[in-house]
């Protein structure tokens, strides 16, 4: 049986992971049928877009509470219908996506260095691809968080540039403490 966090795999997760690949015409019809979901939950204008090569992202707006239905119930069953869709046809196709697209070590270099020529004009220098290269970085963006009008710019510049370099690398490392 393959399991996601202690459950079990939806029936379309399963037949994807079922050969240990996951193709890109999976990881997209896996996006499409969160995407169809999503909008079976009350969602409107949802689509899925490709980021990267590696990198999907789903948008949509939760449109209008329902008639009798207040601000907290309407937040309430828009996150249940994400996290339900998401988990549901996703999650563990998505963890397995990036897993097997994973960037070459000299690539993480290569993206390194140009996040490094982004943010290198507001005195941040990252060391590396990983948790602790990166580190000087989010420590400059926590530091600018709330700050005055030009630390937002500056802020608002380097998350620019921390972006391009996800889009590239591919998924955000955990800074919640070392890896």
């Amino acid at each position: 049986m393959i399991e996601q966090a202690g459950q079990e795999l939806s029936e379309s997760q399963r037949m994807i992971l079922e050969d240990g690949m996951v193709s890109r015409a999976e990881m997209e019809g896996a996006y499409q049928d969160a995407v169809d979901c999503l909008e079976e939950s009350g969602y409107v204008e949802v689509f899925f877009e490709r980021e990267s090569d590696r990198v999907y992202t789903i948008q949509g707006s939760s449109g209008a509470p329902e008639p009798g239905e207040s601000e907290t119930e309407q937040e309430a069953r828009i996150d249940l219908g994400w996290d339900s869709c998401l988990g549901e046809y996703v999650g563990s196709v998505g963890d397995a996506w990036l897993r097997q697209t994973e960037l070459s070590e000299e690539e993480k270099l290569v993206a390194a260095a140009a996040l490094n020529d982004c943010i290198r004009p507001f005195g941040v220098e990252i060391s590396g691809a990983d948790v602790e290269g990166l580190r000087p970085l989010i420590e400059k963006l926590i530091e600018l968080e709330g700050g005055a009008e030009a630390a937002d710019q500056d802020a608002l510049v380097l998350n620019r540039c921390y972006d391009e370099f996800l889009l590239v690398a591919g998924g955000s490392p955990s800074v919640a403490g070392s890896e």
